[in-house]
């Protein structure tokens, strides 16, 4: 039991620590590159503009969301 606590102790406060480690990184590495990127596909036709922003959109993230998601 106590080596239970101590584990999930340990679970928490890796949690806590990656989430606010997170917390002070920017989410892109360009804050205006998400409304750049939706100006320049804004001329797709809307299936075609979706698909490209997903596949293009990861080129400006940073590592916030996996270390906030692993938190």
């Amino acid at each position: 039991m106590r080596l239970f606590t101590i584990l999930a102790l340990i679970a928490i406060g890796t949690g806590a620590g990656l989430i606010g480690f997170s917390l002070c990184i920017p989410v892109y590495t360009d804050a205006e590159a998400p409304f750049r990127l939706s100006q320049e596909l804004q001329s797709l036709p809307r299936e075609l503009r979706f698909k490209e922003w997903d596949k293009q959109l990861p080129r400006y993230e940073t590592a916030h969301k996996k270390l906030f998601d692993w938190g």
